[in-house]
């Protein structure tokens, strides 16, 4: 199912969906080594880079903050990715909604459990 393949792909694993026959693991050993590798290889990359330019501008807004007291353009470029996280964050809850119709603060819970690959099993 979709639920299962974003799980997988998305190395949370909740833990309450699991192949049981041995067919099904065979598939989902495939599916887990081919789709970590190509997700991996491809996600990997673009976030690695976003998340260090994400970083280094928190970082430069507090210093700027501290040093000079004029962080505006880095304050904004970290808003805006703020902004950006929650965009990603609201738009996951609502098709999570829209396809399982589960309350929405548990769907929020689930796209940022997720998002963050906690996992920690409640869901």
């Amino acid at each position: 199912t979709l639920y299962f393949s974003v799980e997988v792909l998305t190395t949370v694993g909740y833990g309450d969906v699991a192949p049981t026959h041995s067919t099904t693991r065979l598939f989902a050993i495939f599916h887990i080594l081919f789709g970590l590798m190509v997700m991996l290889s491809v996600v990997g990359e673009m976030l690695g880079d976003i998340v260090e330019q994400f970083f280094d501008d928190v970082v430069d807004a507090i210093h700027d903050n501290i040093a000079e007291g004029d962080s505006d353009s880095k304050l904004a470029n970290f808003l805006q990715r703020c902004l950006i996280l929650g965009i990603m964050i609201a738009f996951g809850a609502a098709f999570f909604h829209y396809l399982e119709g589960v309350p929405w603060i548990d769907c929020v819970y689930f796209c940022v459990v997720t998002v963050t690959t906690i996992g920690l099993g409640d869901v």
